[in-house]
């Protein structure tokens, strides 16, 4: 099953065959693999791009397409876990990414809108993690706001959720355009990319290593693995260390019709489910 951006799909791309000597293999053709790959582009390296379906076929085309700074959970949790200074600037990391896409945006198609985004709390424990999220924001100088319920859009106000915080600097785009942009941008500057090619083995020696596969041999200098689910069928020590857990659902318009009327904001929203990994204990 594809997701609703799957319906624009990267051009496409041939299946590697043959046997072929690179720098640099990366394996999956996901954000991490095609961010990569554009990085890598004016190295003056020899980068090859192997992916088993096609890029963006995995979460990286089936997620809800929004551009969020800082970590996955709340930068207060994150605070929490890791330290205050390491959480903001991780948050300040993050934000680079919205400085990386504007050449891509003015270029290409992306999709892209500056919409901000809206967390809601799902019970008052939350509140004060919301709340602590918000200050660091503030204390980083990057917009931030809590809205009460009686300042939700009418059409959340009867849903449960509680004390909610207001992103307005985040945004959103089309996972597969930008995912096409940057393969685009990488293919211009001679990185190859394969669709359709699944890595079955490898054999490693001082000279490095070989990809193997049904109908090729990719012997590289260097290769990275960006298969994130799907790294333990690579590694099987790992999942006995991490397990993927949730799955992806596809892209939908909002379940409720958003009512404006009541709020001086502008939202846009979208639920989604994504991928996460956790520690075994």
């Amino acid at each position: 099953m594809h997701s609703y951006w799957q319906i624009v799909a990267p051009k496409s791309l041939p299946a590697l065959q043959g046997h072929h000597d690179t720098d640099i293999a990366i394996v999956g053709g996901g954000y991490t693999g095609c961010w990569l790959a554009y990085w890598l582009r004016d190295s003056g390296l020899r980068v090859t791009v192997v992916e088993r379906e096609f890029p963006g076929f995995g979460a990286s085309g089936r997620n809800d397409g929004l551009f969020l700074q800082g970590p996955a959970q709340l930068l207060g949790e994150a605070s929490r876990l890791i330290g205050t200074q390491a959480a903001l600037q991780f948050l300040l990391l993050t934000r680079r990414t919205f400085e990386w896409l504007e050449p891509l945006r003015t270029q290409y198609d992306l999709d892209y809108r500056q919409t901000g985004s809206l967390y809601l709390g799902g019970d008052l424990g939350e509140n004060p993690v919301i709340e602590s999220t918000v200050d660091l924001f503030q204390e980083a100088g990057i917009p931030a706001y809590l809205l009460e319920k009686r300042e939700q859009p009418a059409s959340l106000q009867n849903l449960g959720y509680g004390l909610g915080a207001y992103f307005p600097s985040d945004g959103m785009a089309h996972p597969l355009k930008l995912i096409t942009a940057l393969l685009s941008e990488a293919q211009a500057h001679g990185v190859r990319v394969f669709a359709h090619t699944a890595v079955e083995h490898y054999e490693e020696d001082a000279k490095g290593i070989t990809l193997l596969g049904s109908d090729f041999q990719l012997s590289a200098t260097r290769v990275v693995i960006a298969t994130n689910a799907y790294t333990g069928s690579w590694f099987p020590m790992l999942n006995a260390a991490l397990n993927p857990v949730r799955g992806q659902v596809l892209a939908s318009e909002p379940a409720v019709p958003l009512d404006y009327r009541q709020s001086s904001l502008r939202m846009t929203y979208a639920v989604c489910i994504y991928t996460k990994w956790e520690a075994n204990a």
